[in-house]
């Protein structure tokens, strides 16, 4: 892309420090809307598909928001980029090209790898359906990114409420058609449209997508495949870790017949998904107004987080004392085959807190550009809660302790990290270069 930039970089386009009242209230209209679409599809995917479709149903949901938890790295890099760019720096949307290519051919190439694995009842369209939402899924995160680098948050908020709607639309006219396992997954895939609608209708949006970053096309690139390095390790232990429950425990490893080790699974599986919603989808749709606001931030890592650790917290074991007696009830209502103790829903939510922790530790990583400490820390997190998965322990307890132990290692490297004094950049000028 050639030409100068679509939109200067000063107050006068809209952009300020803060957030309006608007862009709060779409943002909350957001983070509100996204989990509680998501707990409806999940909640609605049983009664309609059956213990076995919906098994599969939950590791392709598994994987497309793995993907796109792989992929938001493309979105907290593109917002620290366009935080403060220069006239010289890469536009973002070329990388965002760049990596959507990237993904698409990667992910079709390997899919014989793993398509008939993971998805045995829906290979012939899941795989074609992956292929093009990762090509389409950069484009989209670089939009928000750009548009959470230009403070435009009520279109930042705005784009992420037509995505949450564009789902919910799609998944329920699937089941209201009887479009079944393969209508599920499509309907699911294709709210990444949510880009072409707030291009067509938004002049704040069409601006920003060529809006350019404070480094060259190399740096950027570099710096986004660290970032994916790191949300990798992210998506492992949130979107995608209904994957690596399945991978790690094959259901003829769990001593039951095939449905029955189905049921036990999918329950586990709808269990971790529904307990995490209520603290981590809201948190996800604000990462970039965290990323934004810690950018700069010249205090100690305490002073920056012990706030939001506090609310987080009172959140949490307040969630864990109503899901003791709650959460076996509501996951028999949703499938009479879902049986779970009321112990493991408690344990699943408070863990929730823990992944909350690292994902704000994670955030002020990426905004002092410590790249590498967010890997370490994202990186021991997996890394722990994978062995913990590998336990030779019954399902319930090899999940609980994965969901804690894992998110409190990364914890404890990331603050230990954030903590010496070296890891506090001295000038301003070393967050913005």
């Amino acid at each position: 892309m050639t030409g100068p930039d679509p939109a200067p970089e000063t107050a006068a386009t809209g952009e300020q420090s803060g957030v309006s009242r608007r862009g709060r209230l779409l943002l909350l209209a957001a983070s509100i809307g996204g989990a509680l679409s998501n707990f409806g599809i999940l909640a609605l995917s049983p009664s309609v598909l059956g213990v076995q479709a919906n098994l599969e149903f939950l590791v392709f949901w598994s994987l497309l928001f793995g993907m796109f938890g792989v992929q938001s790295g493309i979105q907290n890099e593109t917002t620290r980029a366009t935080t403060a760019p220069s006239p010289t720096g890469a536009r973002a949307i070329t990388a965002g090209l760049i990596w959507g290519a990237v993904s698409a051919v990667v992910l079709a190439v390997t899919s014989p790898l793993w398509g008939p694995h993971l998805l045995p009842h829906s290979v012939v369209l899941a795989v074609p359906v992956l292929v093009v939402t990762a090509f389409l899924y950069p484009l989209y995160v670089t939009q928000i990114g750009t548009l959470g680098g230009a403070r435009r948050w009520e279109w930042y908020g705005g784009t992420l409420l037509i995505e949450v709607a564009l789902r919910v639309a799609l998944v329920a006219a699937a089941a209201a058609l009887g479009w079944g396992l393969g209508g599920f997954e499509a309907g699911s895939a294709a709210a990444v449209l949510a880009l072409a609608v707030v291009l067509l209708v938004g002049g704040a949006p069409r601006a920003t997508l060529g809006r350019r970053t404070d480094v060259p096309l190399p740096t950027l690139l570099g710096q986004g495949a660290l970032a994916m390095t790191s949300t990798a390790f992210t998506a492992l232990l949130i979107t995608g870790y209904s994957v690596l429950v399945k991978l790690t425990n094959p259901l003829d490893s769990l001593g039951l017949p095939p449905h029955e080790a189905a049921a036990l699974m999918g329950a586990c599986m709808l269990a971790v998904s529904l307990t995490r919603a209520p603290i981590m989808m809201p948190l996800t749709a604000f990462v970039g107004v965290v990323i934004s606001a810690f950018t700069g931030h010249r205090g100690t890592v305490r002073e920056a987080v012990q706030r939001p650790f506090a609310i987080l917290a009172a959140i949490g074991l307040a969630g864990a004392a109503a899901a003791w007696p709650i959460g076996p009830w509501v996951l028999r209502l949703l499938e009479p085959e879902y049986d779970l103790p009321g112990w493991y829903f408690a344990a699943l939510t408070a863990s929730s807190v823990l992944l909350a922790w690292l994902t704000i530790l994670g955030a002020l990583a990426l905004a002092t550009r410590h790249h590498w400490l967010y890997v370490l820390g994202w990186g021991a997190a997996s890394i722990v809660a994978i062995a913990c998965l590998l336990a030779p322990l019954p399902l319930l307890v090899t999940t609980a302790l994965s969901v804690s132990v894992g998110p409190a290692t990364g914890c404890a490297v990331l603050f230990a990290g954030l903590s010496r004094p070296s890891a506090r950049p001295e000038e301003p000028a070393a967050v913005q270069s």
